[in-house]
């Protein structure tokens, strides 16, 4: 009796611990852009939590294309399967420019082609390409995660002792 009371005032205290989250505390998924034959060309990494009132997340935590950071946007859409984050994106599509402001980027991505444009701001071509991006890799925050670990050993131990 006193073990069970002793678990759901333990249960109750770190549960106050894992509640007030900050915005940070959701899921961000991150996929690569791949050339064709497989090499890294980028990183895409959106917070779920920064999506609009269609669905869409109009921004990024972290965008890198040819090993630079991207910084500004006239454009930028991705959107996912909220109840599949794991199959990643669904659809994306950008306009976006360097951190230096001396590269911009177009490109798109629809299920399984994407295609992208790099030029100068000036408006020069540089160069364009095909890619693919990589599987979907979501980050769950350490808040929840930590719960989630606490609650199965106290669920094994309370299962242990029926």
């Amino acid at each position: 009796m006193l073990k069970s009371i002793l678990f759901a005032v333990a249960t109750v205290v770190l549960s106050s611990f894992a509640l007030p989250q900050t915005a940070q505390a959701t899921p961000i998924i991150t996929q690569d852009f791949l050339f064709e034959d497989g090499s890294l060309l980028g990183t895409l990494s959106v917070d779920i939590n920064n999506i609009d009132e269609e669905g869409n997340v109009l921004e990024w935590e972290v965008f890198q294309l040819f090993g630079v950071d991207i910084a500004f946007a006239a454009l930028f859409v991705a959107e996912f399967d909220p109840s599949d984050l794991f199959a990643g994106f669904s659809f994306l599509t950008f306009d976006v420019s360097d951190v230096g402001n001396i590269l911009a980027f177009q490109g798109f991505w629809d299920t399984d082609f994407g295609y992208m444009d790099v030029f100068t701001t000036a408006g020069d071509f540089v160069v364009d390409t095909n890619f693919v991006l990589s599987a979907a890799s979501v980050n769950v925050p350490e808040p929840g995660t930590m719960f989630l670990l606490l609650a199965s050993v106290g669920g094994l131990l309370l299962r242990r002792r029926v």
